[in-house]
């Protein structure tokens, strides 16, 4: 909607006399604007016409040949040349059928048109280029039509995903229930104690199977957030004591590693309504990731106010996160 500019061919870029450092990133209108000099100009106003038809109908908008002046590099004595375009806009939709990108495609036509009105051309000359713009044209639709299907086919691939994920984690989480069951009432009974033993070594396999469930859990929680069906449970909650007890479970492994871990969680003025189980998730996800990453040093959490919220923020010695 922005109309921001991601991305140019090299051809684009010689034809509008730009290079990627000038025009990526800023908004469309802003690199190609109307010729000032021209009263007549309508290049902006229909492409900005073409571009909202995609935004909103999700299908390509063919455009009528359109006088698109080229604003020309000051070091090439500056001012516009006139140029004749004919352009396609194409939509490309995520696995979710919303629309992220707008594919403008154009053809440069500024010769034919300049030949046609002088009246140099052969009439065999004209119709064969006629032909060849028809022949591009139908190319577009054609690849369009490709694209469409291409987006509905990954469409269906994410919706059988998450159905498979969602079926697995159910097929997975009954025998889990069925064993953790008896390894708790094994470590209960108090008729028949275990030997130390054998209650260190069912303790084990207790943890390993509460770790195992956990994780089908969060592949259940994953299928519901792709189906759009997840839901937070929000509770006041004292978030400076949840993060550091949730911390607090790395430090021998930080300790193993030969890290320094440093938890600063300031207490907050008041409850934070969060979802508990998410944001111990957050909590052990991102330690994790800077444990995995991080080989010498130390990593720090620091929870705290900022404003009118809270900030969690995690930094560490390793090899960083690419910007």
């Amino acid at each position: 909607p922005s109309s921001t500019m991601l991305g140019a061919s090299d051809l684009y870029l010689r034809a509008t006399h730009t290079g990627r450092d000038q025009i990526i990133g800023r908004g469309l209108f802003e690199i190609f604007p109307d010729n000032p000099d021209d009263p007549e100009a309508t290049g902006v106003s229909n492409l900005r016409a073409s571009l909202m038809r995609v935004l909103t109908d999700k299908v390509a908008d063919t455009m009528a040949v359109q006088k698109y002046d080229v604003r020309l590099p000051e070091n090439e004595g500056g001012g516009f040349e006139e140029r004749h375009w004919s352009p396609m806009n194409l939509p490309v939709c995520d696995a979710n059928g919303e629309l992220r990108y707008i594919l403008h495609r154009v053809e440069d036509i500024t010769d034919f048109v300049r030949l046609t009105q002088e009246g140099e051309l052969e009439r065999s000359r004209s119709v064969e280029m006629e032909r060849e713009i028809v022949a591009r044209s139908v190319e577009l639709d054609a690849a369009n039509k490709k694209l469409r299907d291409a987006n509905a086919q990954l469409a269906e691939l994410d919706r059988a995903k998450t159905a498979f994920f969602n079926n697995i984690s159910h097929e997975f989480r009954t025998p889990l229930t069925l064993m953790l069951g008896p390894l708790e009432e094994g470590l209960r009974d108090q008729t028949e104690p275990l030997s130390p033993r054998q209650r260190k070594r069912l303790e084990l396999a207790q943890a390993n199977s509460l770790r195992l469930f956990k994780l089908v859990n969060s592949l259940l929680d994953f299928a519901r957030i792709e189906a759009g069906r997840m839901r937070a449970n929000f509770a006041p909650v004292d978030l400076a004591r949840l993060t550091r007890e949730t911390a607090c479970a790395f430090e021998s492994a930080m300790a193993d590693a030969g890290l320094d871990f440093r938890i600063e969680c300031a207490t907050l003025a008041e409850p934070a309504w969060v979802d508990r189980e998410m944001w111990e998730k957050i909590v052990l996800n991102i330690i994790s990731n800077a444990l995995k990453f991080t080989f010498d040093g130390g990593i720090e959490l620091i929870l705290g106010e900022e404003a009118d919220r809270f900030g969690l923020r995690v930094c560490d010695t390793g090899t960083g996160i690419p910007v």
